[in-house]
């Protein structure tokens, strides 16, 4: 993430586990004025992150990845660094069996 993130002066990586997520919530976080922007997820993570200032890898130090405290592990990192943060709308991903069905549920994905 780190090395795709410093590609490119303004860039976005979007999570590939949240298939319903609204294109107006892309849309919202790459408006963003802040330094960095976060697509929060109910699960404690985020579905996207955007970057507007230069990115270093302390901006990613100490995040405890895949658990319900990567988000505000990820906020403090990039705080600490002395960047702006703003989070955009809440959703949801898919990373479990039951958000599988819950996908399923509410897509009407029954034959995937």
């Amino acid at each position: 993430m780190l090395h795709a993130m410093k590609m490119s002066a303004h860039a976005m990586i979007v999570g590939s586990d949240a298939p319903t997520l609204p294109t107006e919530y892309l849309r919202e976080i790459l408006e963003s004025k802040a330094d960095v922007t976060l697509g929060p997820t109910e699960d404690g993570g985020y579905y996207a992150i955007a970057c507007r200032a230069p990115v270093e890898a302390r901006m990613f130090e100490g995040v405890r990845w895949s658990t319900e405290h990567t988000l505000v592990d990820t906020i403090r990192a990039v705080e600490a660094c002395g960047r702006s943060v703003a989070l955009g709308r809440q959703w949801w991903d898919v990373d479990s069996g039951e958000d599988l069905q819950r996908w399923r549920d509410t897509w009407g994905a029954a034959d995937m």
